[in-house]
C-alpha cells in the first residue's frame, strides 16, 4: 500500500538549561459545567516571549488567571520555576500581570505606582528609588516620573503599567491584550518595544492576544486555543506553514481549502482528486496518507501564481471570474469564482504592479502553485 511519509515543518530541537519557567499539567476549569480551559498541557522555557492565541471566549484569558492564582483549577497543575504552585495564593507565585485596563492609581504619580508594589515588600526607601529609577529607563520614561496617570497617553499608561509589573522581577509576566486599547500605529510601536524590554530584562513573557498579527510577530513560540483548548504549538512560522488542522490553518492568515480523496503517494509526492471536480491536486508538503482518505488541501494565497502553469507542470492550476478586489497598499487580494462555485484568494504584492498586466472586476484570471507551496491537512 502507498504511503506518504513527510512531517511538518520542523528546525533545530530548542534545549534550555534547567526547568521550565512555567509547566501546565493537563490544566481544567470550568464555569457551570462549561468547560473554559480542558486539559491544557504546555511548557514555557526561561526567557520566552510566548503567547496564547485565540478567537473571544476560546479560553485563554482564564488560563492565564490559571496561572496567575486568579482561578483555581478543576484539575491538573501548575509549576513555576521548578516548584508546583497549584495551590499557592496569587501573592506566593513568582508572577505579575499587565491587564487590558492597565489598572494604574488615579490619585498616584508614575513613579509611586511603579513604587507601589515593592513597598507592600517593605522593601528599603533606596532600593525602591533605585528599582523606579532602572525601570522608568528601562521605559523610556523617565523624565515623567512625577505625572499622573491621567496625563499620560495610551502608550504611556501601558508602559508604566509594564514598569510596575516589572518592577517586582517576576519569574514570569503575564500580559492580557495589553495592547488591544491603542491605535494600530501605536500598538506597532509598543510591540517593538515589549519585544526590545523583554530582551534587556530577559523575564519570560507570555501574552494572551486575539491577534494573529500581533503573534506572530512579537513571539518566540505560540500556542493556537479553540473551544478551551490548545490546538497546536509551535514557532510562528510552523502554525503558518505547517498548520495542523483546518481550524488554525483558518485562524491563522488567509488560506484556500480544497477537500479531495487521496489517489495515490509516491516518492513525497501526493496526488489529490479534488471534490469540486477541478482536477487533480500534486502536494509534496504532506503527512502520512493513504489512498482513498479524505484529505483538505491548504494554499496560503501568496502562493498562487498569476497567469498559465509552465506546460511541464500541467497541474495545480485554475481560474475564476474577480469578484472582489480589496487594496490593502502593500499589497491587493484578489477574491475569485471559480467555475466550480469555490472562492479562491490570491494576493499580489503591490512592488511588482505593473510587471503583469492585472484584471479588473468581473474579468477572467489564471493562476497556478507549486507542489511545495500546499500542506496536506486531514483533521
Amino acid at each position: 500500500m502507498d504511503t506518504c511519509n513527510r512531517g511538518p515543518l520542523t528546525g533545530p530541537a530548542e534545549t534550555m538549561a534547567g526547568a521550565p519557567a512555567l509547566r501546565l499539567e493537563r490544566l481544567s476549569k470550568s464555569f457551570a459545567g462549561v468547560p473554559a480551559v480542558s486539559q491544557a498541557t504546555l511548557e514555557v522555557r526561561r526567557g520566552e516571549l510566548f503567547s496564547l492565541l485565540g478567537a473571544s471566549g476560546c479560553g485563554k484569558t482564564t488560563l492565564l488567571r490559571l496561572i496567575a492564582g486568579l482561578e483555581t483549577p478543576d484539575a491538573g497543575r501548575v509549576i513555576i520555576d521548578g516548584v508546583d504552585m497549584t495551590d499557592r495564593p496569587p501573592y506566593e507565585r513568582p508572577v505579575n500581570t499587565v491587564f487590558q485596563s492597565y489598572a494604574l492609581f488615579p490619585h498616584m504619580s508614575v513613579a509611586g505606582n511603579i513604587a507601589f508594589g515593592l513597598r507592600q515588600e517593605r522593601l528599603g526607601k533606596a532600593e525602591i528609588r533605585d528599582r523606579v529609577r532602572a525601570m522608568l529607563e528601562l521605559v523610556q520614561m523617565a523624565d515623567v516620573g512625577e505625572r499622573r496617570p491621567h496625563q499620560l497617553s495610551g502608550g504611556q499608561r501601558q508602559r508604566v503599567a509594564l514598569a510596575r509589573s516589572l518592577a517586582k522581577l517576576p519569574k514570569v509576566l503575564l500580559l492580557d491584550e495589553p495592547l488591544a486599547a491603542l491605535d494600530r500605529k501605536l500598538r506597532e510601536q509598543t510591540q517593538i518595544e515589549l519585544i526590545n524590554i523583554q530582551a534587556k530584562t530577559g523575564i519570560t513573557f507570555i501574552l494572551v492576544t486575539h491577534d494573529q498579527d500581533e503573534a506572530m510577530s512579537m513571539s518566540t513560540r505560540i500556542a493556537v486555543m479553540a473551544a478551551a483548548r490548545i490546538v497546536q504549538i509551535g514557532r510562528p512560522e510552523e502554525i503558518y506553514e505547517a498548520p495542523a488542522s483546518r481550524l488554525v490553518a483558518d485562524f491563522v492568515g488567509r488560506v484556500n481549502l480544497v477537500d479531495g480523496e487521496v489517489l495515490a503517494c509516491e516518492s513525497g509526492m501526493a496526488v489529490i482528486r479534488a471534490a469540486d471536480g477541478s482536477g487533480e491536486l500534486r502536494v509534496r508538503h504532506g503527512t502520512v496518507l493513504m489512498p482513498g482518505a479524505q484529505v483538505w488541501v491548504a494554499v496560503r494565497p501568496e502562493r498562487l501564481v498569476i497567469g498559465d502553469a509552465p506546460p511541464t507542470d500541467g497541474v495545480n492550476r485554475g481560474h475564476g471570474t474577480v469578484s472582489e478586489i480589496a487594496y490593502f497598499g502593500d499589497m491587493t487580494v484578489y477574491h475569485l469564482a471559480s467555475p466550480a462555485g469555490r472562492r479562491v484568494r490570491l494576493t499580489v504584492a503591490n512592488a511588482a504592479r505593473g510587471a503583469v498586466a492585472l484584471p479588473r472586476r468581473g474579468e477572467t484570471m489564471a493562476y497556478y502553485w507549486a507542489p511545495d507551496s500546499g500542506v496536506v491537512l486531514t483533521q
